[in-house]
């Protein structure tokens, strides 16, 4: 995903905190994609393209291989604004 998620740049103490602004877990690519409650109208977008063909969640090697068009529409259609505290 396009940007530095926060735990990348917390490892290099870049910032305090991994948290992610949804207060769920640390901000990474795995939460953003399956977890992060401020992405649920994406994921669900992401979901239902998905299900047409398999069943979510799908291994993480999936989203790159088989689905990457429907994974760079998610990433595309995220508003990182929401995602910075």
């Amino acid at each position: 995903m396009g940007e530095k998620k926060k735990s990348y740049l917390h490892r290099f103490k870049i910032i305090e905190s991994p948290e992610c602004p949804c207060a769920n877990g640390n901000q990474t690519v795995d939460h953003l994609l399956y977890d992060c409650s401020k992405l649920n109208n994406e994921r669900e977008k992401l979901i239902a393209h998905i299900s047409k063909e398999d069943n979510w969640p799908i291994r993480k090697s999936e989203p790159v291989n088989k689905y990457f068009k429907q994974v760079i529409h998610f990433t595309n259609s995220t508003d990182y604004e929401k995602l910075t505290y």
